[in-house]
């Protein structure tokens, strides 16, 4: 079964917008890692599924209680709901 994978489409914050373009650099020159980055709080990002080209979003509906957590799904087009 092949991975899953998002890509970063659009970085939202400066502080996103820096790991996006370090991500670039290093990809560029050989010495990144394998793509893998730890999301901090407060990163304002849109990731796209590479495979159907849909957007990571946000559920309005949540199955947890914990106010820190959310459901997400894909969704076709990119709309604000799609920021993580």
């Amino acid at each position: 079964m092949p991975p899953c994978v998002f890509v970063l489409d659009q970085a939202l914050s400066v502080r996103a917008l820096q790991e996006m373009l370090s991500i670039q650099h290093q990809s560029s020159d050989g010495s990144g890692q394998s793509g893998h980055r730890t999301l901090l709080y407060g990163h304002a990002i849109r990731l796209k599924h590479r495979e159907s080209n849909m957007y990571l979003s946000c559920l309005s509906t949540s199955t947890s209680q914990d106010k820190l957590a959310f459901d997400v799904g894909l969704q076709q087009n990119a709309e604000s709901k799609s920021l993580i």
